[in-house]
């Protein structure tokens, strides 16, 4: 066995009160016969975020897979402490990923103005968290050890019932101190991977088996210091076979480059009572995705295990792919889940159940490549909506049946071929992704609404930057030349014209609006239309160059109302309106709307050309919406995201 890792007669999982970072780790499976099967997990964290932190903050997790119902529940705990120490960073601090600095400034002061964000909990300090042996008690959860076995207690998510197991170790413990060897990106570990269960959970009788770790070490574990803290991510493997056979296996990484850090592998053999094998030659090959709705990030969720050493190959499968779970810190959420495992290990079929941790994949460090995603998503959409060659068929669905018939070359090179033009030179594509997260805030799904979300703002603004460009007599868009150089004036106007209406179709019928939802949508647009053009009159006004301009003309006191009012009737219009489309889709309450969709200035006040924020302060019902819903606007959205009476 390599120099370090030993096996341990008896465990020491008294908390390391020097390290600035451990857990302690035990999941598993139990079985009712009257109730079905369950997979459990639950972890408790102590860690001192700075070096001059006195008080240790704390942090739960607990989930539960039913495996009758197929519903995966957890809960995110973290205490007051922890979040105090957080508050107490610096939050200017430097880092060289300019992205993660930005990230870690921002959530700093969310959570300074709006304290800890749903679903995470704030809890009270642990009751007691004994430092001489392994004694915690937080709330509902308890975890101890009871002379050679640990008792475990905790409340499971979603339905509070009492879960009391008894783990009795069936297998060595093996441990890791690194000894004067450990570096400071390392953890000591102590780990049995396989402890029979038995308890009580809803006034029957379980059995089953679990998974036990303890580690600890210093915070270099999540961030790299040599690469100005470089978030580290791993991928972590607990497999329990039903020949008794037993594996961990682990990679960490640099999220950025991609370097791996560590792999280890660790064998059991199913008739093996003495030390494990370590292996540290294996692959682990993601063969799908899984894209959380929460916080867009993309897991690999099944995966093919390779251990030549053993002649092994095993598939994980999970069990649900949304096996996701929020937590504090930059870290944002891991991927936490049960599954299956099965395959050949030196040419037996093998099969049994397994744990899969994905820590690191849920943060977004590379700007510009995120943007490229969610970029390349929103053309795909806009070119199912609006493809790059016209038939007759489209030709159909945008306009109805034809008296005689319809010439689809003609269309496509006069109407689609500069609009494309245009589209793939680029663009930031940010309106639609606002729309897609104001949506996703508020709770509601935005994909059976994507193809809305993405083809009216954008091909709007497009349409609205075609007109401006022939107004402003502009030569370059984007790279090359303007539409009305490229393609001719007729065509750009006509072109251009056409991007204002025909995305609106993709409102007509929807079948997941009302009739009331769509005629609101309708009147947001009719208005945003009106308010934009008049916006542009405004620019033409003050840059028209056939214009006389006095100096009592530009010290005038309202030129800079002027100059606002321009700015928010041709710029802040459409995104307003956006804003509140996703509100009538998403049919907020009353108390959620006057938070998100009130227009008001930094100050407080609201603005007076907002009729419908008027009404709204007047207590008058617009009307028009399908349950009197004030659509207006509010430019602070942290005032509403998921906090207090404004969670919906």
């Amino acid at each position: 066995m390599p120099s370090g890792e030993t096996m341990i007669a008896k465990p020491d999982l008294s908390p390391r009160k020097d390290a600035p970072l451990q857990w302690w780790f035990v999941e598993g499976q139990f079985r009712d016969e009257t109730r079905g099967v369950y997979d459990f997990m639950v972890s408790v964290f102590r860690a001192k975020i700075t070096r001059e932190q006195r008080q240790p903050g704390y942090m739960l997790l607990v989930s539960l897979f039913d495996h009758e119902t197929a519903a995966s529940l957890y809960r995110s705990e973290i205490s007051g402490s922890m979040v105090d120490a957080f508050l107490h960073l610096d939050p200017t601090r430097s880092r060289k990923n300019a992205t993660m600095h930005d990230i870690e400034h921002a959530f700093w002061e969310e959570i300074r103005l709006h304290g800890v964000p749903k679903p995470l909990v704030k809890s009270e300090e642990p009751d007691l968290f004994d430092e001489t042996t392994l004694d915690i008690r937080w709330n509902d959860v308890s975890l101890s050890e009871v002379d050679d076995t640990i008792a475990l207690k905790f409340n499971l998510p979603g339905c509070g019932s009492e879960c009391s197991l008894t783990l009795r170790p069936e297998r060595g413990w093996l441990g890791n101190t690194y000894n004067e060897q450990k570096k400071d990106d390392e953890m000591s570990y102590e780990n049995c991977p396989r402890l029979a269960v038995s308890g009580q959970f809803k006034q029957g009788a379980v059995t089953g088996h679990a998974w036990f770790d303890h580690q600890w070490g210093e915070l270099d574990w999540l961030f790299r210091k040599d690469t100005g803290g470089e978030l580290l991510g791993w991928q972590w493997f607990g497999i329990n076979l039903d020949d008794q056979t037993d594996l961990l296996l682990i990679k960490r990484h640099a999220y950025m480059s991609e370097e791996i850090l560590q792999a280890l592998c660790v064998y059991y053999g199913p008739d093996d009572d003495g030390a494990p094998r370590l292996i540290k030659t294996f692959d682990l090959l993601p063969q799908r995705h899984w894209t959380s709705r929460r916080t867009k990030a993309s897991y690999p969720v099944e995966w093919l295990i390779e251990i030549p050493e053993l002649d092994a190959s095993l598939r994980f499968t999970p069990l649900i792919d949304d096996q996701e779970i929020p937590v504090f810190g930059l870290v944002n959420a891991i991927w936490e889940g049960a599954g299956t495992v099965s395959g050949t290990i030196n040419g037996k079929e093998v099969s049994g159940r397994a744990r899969l941790e994905l820590h690191g994949y849920s943060n977004i460090l590379d700007h510009d490549q995120s943007l490229n995603q969610w970029g390349r998503q929103i053309d795909a959409i806009i070119s199912d909506f609006l493809p790059e060659t016209l038939t007759d068929e489209t030709l159909a669905s945008f306009a109805g049946k034809p008296s005689w018939g319809y010439d689809s070359t003609a269309q496509t090179d006069m109407l689609i071929k500069p609009v494309w033009d245009l589209l793939k030179r680029g663009g930031k594509r940010w309106r639609p992704i606002f729309g897609f997260l104001l949506m996703e805030m508020l709770e509601t799904d935005h994909r059976p609404f994507q193809t809305m979300l993405a083809v009216i703002p954008e091909l709007i603004h497009n349409g609205s930057v075609i007109i401006d460009d022939i107004e402003d007599k502009s030569q370059m868009r984007r790279g090359g030349p303007c539409l009305h150089h490229g393609y001719g004036m007729p065509s750009a106007i006509n072109a251009g014209n056409m991007l204002y209406f025909l995305p609106i179709l993709s409102l007509a019928n929807h079948p997941a609006l009302s009739f009331e939802q769509r005629d609101e949508i309708y009147q947001i647009l009719i208005e945003v239309f009106v308010r934009a053009h008049m916006g542009q009159a405004q620019d033409l006004y003050f840059s028209e160059s056939g214009l006389r301009r006095d100096a009592a003309f530009w010290q005038d006191n309202q030129l800079e109302g002027h100059i606002l009012q321009m700015h928010a009737f041709k710029t802040a219009a459409p995104v307003m309106a956006l804003a509140e489309i996703v509100c009538v889709i998403a049919g907020t309450s009353q108390g959620l709307a006057r938070k998100a969709c009130s227009l008001h200035r930094g100050d407080g006040r609201c603005l007076p050309d907002c009729r419908r924020h008027q009404q709204f302060h007047q207590g008058a019902s617009l009307g028009q919406g399908a349950r009197g819903r004030p659509v207006c606007w509010q430019n602070q959205l942290h005032d509403f995201q998921g906090h207090g009476d404004a969670s919906p």
